[in-house]
């Protein structure tokens, strides 16, 4: 017979009837408050003093406690935003039920942030003095700091679990794993409207629409931040709608802007507001063309924020006019649209395009009428001969394709492999004249872009086009029996316009004398 008396056993852990954590910020990024809620089902006993025994919080992946430990040494830091209780009353926070009594817990404990290289996560250490007692089926919470990760470093569902655990001299002595962690929440809506992409444009008014889910305290702060390169100013800053004309404007750094709403104007949850504010544009596209926007209460806690909100193309300017040859209402109108193109469209980019934009009313029609584009004059183009294209290059490219959407917008693409250099050209093409003349702003926009499965980058534009009238196209009369009344009435005319020249008429010098 074999017997063997070292198999090693498993470990016998003592349980928690609840374990359960909430934040108090779900913005990626942000510093929030971890509440901790747990009950015993057994107690951590007294014991003497020098006696270490702790309760440990384990972080998932990506999270870091506040302030974390740093590489190479991973010294261990006291803990930011800890508190011996727990607050159920925050303004705004959906956290544990207020109609519990929380326990806090035991005087003079205290709280360290780790490392732990094994795990690879981080973990908060609560230090219980020996003899203090953390008896069994009371309802317990603390709070302490954390940071969240930012929105692409956030770890899966199945991997964002916390775990919390009681020690003694290192031996766990209660243990609760799988405790699920919290998805991150981004600012409801925000939407950037610009009027103008062209490069060093100054005084170019952005208009940011936001709305949060969170409750907004009266004396929080908005904070902008733009794209390198953008510089703003807060000249001619005005709110649109939502907030009131208390709201007050500060320019941190050139691209970072701090907007502080009244303290008496706080906002709901889900309540939308606007804010337009004066931008210039950079000379060129920034390589990371994102906007963000922070909402901060007025003890500099993040409320609510949005990162990686899209920014737009900055483009060169495109010289265009449009030519109406027929500007009736409801009619079709053959249209010459002459432009001249700053930047090259270059032949190694697939899916370069044209696109004319008129206003609300015009519809181009699904499929174009009247299309044909041409040189404007070859001997005014720039470049070698011809118009800066070699020899025996044919204008257009065989296979542009034009596209109309039976609405106010029609698309023209270049055959891939093909491209536009920097000359005059003329765009032909037939728009349905609207049978009203528009209420709207009467501006016509053109821009060139690149359009592929990489997305959309625009090369020039031009938004302000001043667009054309439109006049009523009134038959003309052609029947035979105007012609007499036409003539009756000119000879009545003439004998009254006779019979008052003889009347005014000098008398002869002969009867003067009698």
């Amino acid at each position: 017979l074999n017997v063997n008396y070292n198999v090693s056993g498993f470990k016998i852990f003592g349980e928690f009837s609840r374990a359960d954590i909430s934040p108090t910020v779900l913005s990626p990024k942000s510093n929030s408050i971890i509440g901790v809620w747990f009950v015993l089902k057994s107690a951590l006993a007294r014991y003497p003093f020098g006696v270490r025994k702790a309760l440990r919080i384990w972080l998932p992946k990506n999270f870091l406690p506040n302030p974390a430990p740093r590489p190479p040494l991973y010294t261990a830091l006291n803990c930011v935003d800890f508190s011996l209780k727990y607050n159920p009353n925050r303004e705004g926070v959906d956290g544990f039920p207020s109609t519990i009594s929380y326990i806090d817990i035991p005087s003079g404990s205290y709280c360290t942030t780790h490392w732990d290289k094994s795990y690879g996560q981080y973990y908060v250490s609560v230090s219980i003095d020996g003899p203090q007692l953390v008896d069994s089926g009371w309802d317990y919470a603390f709070e302490f700091g954390a940071t969240n990760p930012s929105i692409e470093n956030m770890p899966p569902p199945d991997e964002n679990k916390w775990r919390v655990e009681t020690v003694m001299e290192n031996v766990i002595l209660h243990l609760k794993t799988g405790i699920q962690g919290y998805e991150l929440e981004q600012i409801k809506l925000v939407g950037v409207d610009y009027e103008d992409t062209t490069k060093r444009r100054t005084l170019h008014p952005i208009q940011f629409d936001i709305m949060s889910e969170k409750f907004i305290p009266g004396g929080s702060k908005i904070i902008i931040t733009g794209p390198e390169g953008f510089q703003v100013g807060c000249v001619f800053f005005r709110p649109v709608y939502g907030l009131s004309s208390t709201t007050t404007c500060l320019v941190r750094k050139p691209n970072i802007v701090e907007f502080t709403i009244d303290t008496q104007d706080a906002k709901e949850a889900s309540t939308p507001f606007g804010i337009r504010v004066m931008w210039t544009n950079p000379e060129f596209t920034p390589l990371n063309n994102w906007w963000r926007v922070d909402i901060v209460s007025p003890l500099k806690k993040a409320i609510d924020v949005r990162d990686y909100i899209p920014g737009f193309d900055i483009t060169d300017r495109v010289e265009v006019y449009v030519e109406p040859t027929f500007a009736y209402l409801g009619e079709m109108n053959p249209l010459r649209v002459y432009f001249l193109a700053y930047t090259i469209m270059n032949q190694a980019d697939f899916g370069n395009e044209l696109v004319l934009m008129a206003p609300e009313g015009y519809v181009f029609p699904k499929q174009c009428q009247g299309f044909g584009m041409k040189l404007t004059d070859d001997n005014r183009a720039i470049g070698s001969s011809p118009a800066g294209y070699s020899d025996g290059f044919v204008f257009p490219p065989p296979g542009t394709r034009c596209t109309g959407f039976d609405n106010a917008s029609a698309v023209i693409r270049l055959p891939n492999g093909t491209g536009l250099l920097k000359n005059n050209y003329t765009l032909m093409l037939d728009v349905e004249n609207p049978g009203y003349r528009p209420n709207g702003t009467n501006l016509w926009q053109f821009y060139t872009r690149v359009a592929n499965e990489n997305g959309t980058k625009y090369v020039d534009a031009n938004r302000s086009l001043s667009g054309f009238g439109l006049s009523e196209l009134v038959p003309l009369r052609t029947d035979e029996g105007a012609a007499p009344r036409a003539a009756t009435i000119s000879a009545s005319a003439v004998l009254a316009l006779s019979a008052v020249v003889l009347l005014l008429a000098p008398p002869a010098s002969g009867e003067e004398e009698r």
